[in-house]
């Protein structure tokens, strides 16, 4: 398992989709029929692990794309203040911030509801 400027945005792409259809069956009724409860928590649980551990696993196949990859790459690895100082040291702590928030928040969810 690795962690890469790929691997984020595979990632990142792969919960927007995940988001988006655990979204389209909350928010169409008729879908309550064929989705069953048990689908939607778990479906849940992939998409919350999938955005803590943004990984790439040893049997991934990743599709290169220079034409998106490039300029995402030259992006993030733009100095901002200084020589060490990159945009994505920005970005990947907003990311672990909000992973922490967001872990906080639901075990807060998860105590005030077995109170």
């Amino acid at each position: 398992m690795n962690i890469s400027i790929s691997s984020l945005f595979i990632t990142l792409c792969v919960s927007l989709l995940f988001i988006l259809f655990f979204s389209m069956i909350l928010t169409h009724k008729k879908s309550y029929r064929l989705f069953r409860a048990d689908l939607l928590f778990i479906l849940a649980i992939v998409i919350c692990l999938r955005m803590i551990f943004p990984v790439e696993f040893p049997f991934t196949k990743t599709i290169p794309l220079p034409v998106i990859m490039n300029p995402i790459m030259d992006f993030l690895n733009f100095e901002l203040f200084s020589q060490q100082f990159k945009v994505v040291y920005v970005l990947s702590f907003i990311w672990i911030i909000g992973i922490v928030i967001g872990c906080i928040k639901w075990a807060g969810n998860i105590i005030s509801t077995k109170i």
